[in-house]
């Protein structure tokens, strides 16, 4: 059995971002059919779910830092 790499930990914060958007998505939380503005429209949101997995896509590939490295990063640097 091989190893696991740990991208689920690791980017756990940007996998729920896509998540929270994939469920709104779901629940029609779109101006086109909720006619509340700040759920912005259909191709909005579209556009920003493709941005989100592209910048999961290029973090896994260059092993860049996620979000939770950087919140950590910056908190640990905070107490010194």
């Amino acid at each position: 059995m091989s190893e696991k790499l740990g991208i689920t930990d690791k980017y756990r914060m940007e996998i729920q971002k896509i998540g929270n958007k994939l469920r709104e998505l779901e629940n029609e939380q779109v101006y086109n059919l909720s006619g509340n503005q700040s759920h912005g429209y259909l191709a909005t949101n579209a556009s920003q779910l493709r941005e989100m997995f592209e910048e999961l896509i290029n973090k896994i590939d260059n092993q860049a830092p996620s979000i939770g490295d950087k919140f950590n990063e910056y908190f640990r640097n905070k107490g010194e």
